[in-house]
């Protein structure tokens, strides 16, 4: 079961969107088509902390709200966007 299986399975379960986005060192294109695909915030490792606490908040103010995924696409760099 992957992080994307049980985002989709809590939202499922309880009918709600539930907030949740992924933390991966993986760089498969397969699996970030998917990923953006389905909608899920990416974060790569690895992640520092201000960019995991701004992807918390965002998460948590997003849910309050409704969408939590889906805004933008998948594959956000963890570094501000540098290579």
């Amino acid at each position: 079961m992957t992080g994307m299986d049980v985002i989709e399975e809590l939202r499922s379960t309880f009918g709600e969107r539930i907030p949740g986005f992924l933390i991966s060192g993986d760089t498969n294109a397969e699996l970030l088509r998917e990923i953006r695909a389905k909608g899920f915030h990416l974060l790569h490792k690895p992640v520092e902390p201000m960019t995991l606490r701004v992807m918390l908040s965002r998460m948590l103010t997003e849910g309050e709200r409704g969408p939590c995924a889906g805004d933008t696409p998948a594959g956000n760099r963890s570094n501000g966007g540098r290579s």
